[in-house]
C-alpha cells in the first residue's frame, strides 16, 4: 500500500543547488557538494521519476514566479 497519493519533487540544477546551500549555510562549494552527494541522486533518477504519474516534478531553476506558474498548472 502506498502511503502517499502524490509526491512533489522540486528539482534544481546541481550548480544552483550548490550555490543555494553555500549561501544558506555559509559553507564552501566542496562542503555543499558533499552534502548533496549524501542525498538521493535526483539527477540520476529524474527520467525514471518523470515516468510516474503520481510524481510531480517542479523545476526551480528560474524565478519564483516561474515556479508558482508550474504549481498553478498542477
Amino acid at each position: 500500500m502506498n502511503k502517499f497519493d502524490k509526491v512533489i519533487v522540486v528539482y534544481r540544477d546541481i550548480s544552483k543547488r550548490i550555490e543555494a546551500v553555500c549561501e544558506r549555510d555559509r559553507v564552501t562549494p566542496g562542503e555543499a557538494q558533499a552534502r548533496i552527494n549524501a542525498q538521493f541522486d535526483y539527477d540520476k533518477n529524474l527520467e525514471e521519476l518523470n515516468k510516474d504519474d503520481n510524481i510531480y516534478i517542479l523545476f526551480n531553476n528560474q524565478t519564483k514566479e516561474n515556479l508558482y506558474k508550474q504549481i498553478d498548472n498542477y
